[in-house]
């Protein structure tokens, strides 16, 4: 991972989201929202999940709806390498 890089992320009051970094949105669905950052995909899962703004110019999106977990899978670098020594 480039540690120059940095990303953030903003949860209000358990409802409101704010990371920066986006590279692609997924997926949005109510209860799961999929998405790929610069620091690889991030799943979050809640109730009622809404995109309330996709910003493409500063990579920043933002949700409401109850947050119940924001979950960092793989690195899509590390997947790139495993898919090559298969």
């Amino acid at each position: 991972m480039d540690i120059t890089k940095n990303q953030e992320l903003t949860l209000s009051n358990r409802n409101l989201l704010t990371i920066d970094g986006i590279e692609k949105l997924i997926s949005i669905k109510p209860n799961l929202v999929q998405l790929n950052s610069s620091f690889g995909a991030i799943i979050i899962e809640g109730k009622n999940l809404e995109l309330i703004d996709l910003n493409n110019e500063n990579k920043v999106i933002k949700l409401k709806g109850e947050i119940d977990a924001i979950k960092y899978t793989e690195s899509k670098n590390n997947n790139f390498l495993r898919k090559i020594f298969k």
